[in-house]
């Protein structure tokens, strides 16, 4: 009997053992072998400028994978800054919408986004739009073969015509800033038909100056036709053409074909 106590006091004592060596597991902790672990994701940042300043309305990044994911870009209307921070990395299409008043060559730029670096897209220049004709004036031509259009004033006064067409490309003061004028005068027009004329084209590039060509000078001429006047709403319309050639800062004589005005003085 004594042995058998003994027995049961040395199994009681293994049983404590066990009990004491052995560790509850924390739920709250994952288990590296857990299938149930969050994947950590590891983003993308992205930056760039629009120029001028306030030129876009909004930016946005489309997803390749699925377009119907659209990212909005922050942008800063008074830098012209924008950026985003945390973008999954994967292939996007930064969309930019210019504001009224400007025009961008392009409007959509294929963006890669690396985890943990920064896409630095550089900087996006908007150009100004150019005046939109007004209704009751038209002014166009050919020049050396490639289309112009003017929104512009003319004035018929007594039996003095006048036509001073303007424009411009790019931004007041700034690289790439280009003006454009043309001037066509007639005196003596008391009805329709054909009347020598003169005619100027002026440009400037920046700062380098003016370029002018005239058909006053050596090797010249314009001539315009007048094929409708309408003294009651005060009309007036017809073609022209010209060689205008070099009077300051230039070469070559340029050939206006195809001209057409439609004024209302």
């Amino acid at each position: 009997m004594k042995r058998i106590f003994t027995i049961l006091a040395v199994l009681l004592i293994s049983l404590t053992a066990c009990k004491k060596g052995r560790v509850s597991k924390d739920p709250s902790v994952n288990d590296p072998g857990s299938t149930t672990q969050e994947p950590v994701i590891a983003y993308g940042n992205l930056n760039g400028t629009i120029f001028p300043a306030g030129a876009a309305e909004k930016i946005t990044l489309i997803s390749d994978i699925d377009p119907n994911v659209a990212v909005v870009v922050q942008l800063d209307a008074i830098t012209g800054n924008f950026y985003r921070w945390e973008i999954k990395p994967g292939n996007y299409h930064l969309i930019v919408l210019p504001k009224s008043g400007y025009i961008l060559t392009t409007k959509d730029y294929p963006v890669q986004i690396i985890k943990d670096q920064t896409t630095a897209i550089g900087t996006i220049k908007a150009d100004e739009k150019s005046p939109e004709p007004d209704k009751t004036y038209s002014f166009s031509y050919k020049l050396n073969g490639s289309r112009e259009s003017y929104p512009g004033k003319g004035t018929f006064t007594g039996t003095d015509l006048k036509i001073t067409g303007k424009r411009s490309e790019g931004t007041y003061q700034k690289l790439g800033y280009y003006t454009f004028e043309s001037t066509i005068s007639v005196t003596g027009v008391t009805g329709l038909g054909d009347y020598y004329a003169k005619m100027t084209y002026v440009t400037t590039k920046g700062t380098i100056g003016y370029r002018t060509w005239g058909s006053a000078a050596d090797g010249g001429s314009a001539k315009v036709t007048v094929t409708a006047i309408d003294p009651v709403n005060k009309k007036i319309s017809g073609s022209f053409t010209a060689k205008l050639a070099p009077i300051a800062g230039t070469t070559g004589i340029l050939t206006v074909t195809e001209g057409t005005f439609n004024i209302t003085y």
